[in-house]
């Protein structure tokens, strides 16, 4: 066994000296089709504090989306969207926090609140808005720019050049 980890070592060290790592930082793979898929920086059904705190670093800017899970088929982050290279070009410019509305765990014994309830609870105090899906651009630490649903991928694509 030792000698197959000082192998493993030894390769992860190569590639980082060569500038070549397989290592990612924040990466959620989202399935393009059976063989595929694309790595984003994606968070999902994060608490809305940590949100917040996302907002408040303006490290990157953000892609906040309010979603269903019964919505699988058109949401933005579908394998259909993400076959167009132009679309994923763009959400690789965004840290993406997917906040699904109709999750059905429990966040808080004690007042039996869902995430759900926690998510949409969010996005009505904090965006003034209670429709999903619904898109947000977060830019400098406030929102500039939102949509709601997108059919395809030339209206998502209209979506970010009017937000750039």
């Amino acid at each position: 066994m030792k000698p197959f980890c000082c192998h493993l070592l030894l390769i992860a060290l190569t590639n980082v000296t060569f500038g070549q790592t397989n290592l990612k930082e924040n990466c959620t793979y989202y399935a393009i089709d059976d063989r595929d898929s694309v790595c984003l920086d994606a968070h999902i059904n994060v608490a809305p504090e940590e949100v917040d705190s996302f907002i408040k670093t303006g490290k990157k800017d953000i892609l906040l989306i309010f979603d269903t899970w019964v919505n699988w088929g058109n949401r933005l982050l579908s394998g259909k969207n993400l076959k167009n290279e132009q679309v994923v070009e763009y959400l690789k410019k965004y840290k993406t926090i997917v906040l699904y509305v109709d999750d059905k765990l429990i966040a808080n014994d004690k007042e039996s609140l869902t995430i759900g309830k926690k998510n949409m609870l969010y996005e009505v105090d904090k965006f003034a808005a209670a429709t999903q899906p619904y898109y947000i651009i977060i830019k400098g630490g406030k929102a500039k720019c939102s949509s709601g649903y997108m059919p395809n991928p030339e209206k998502i694509l209209a979506f970010f050049k009017r937000c750039e």
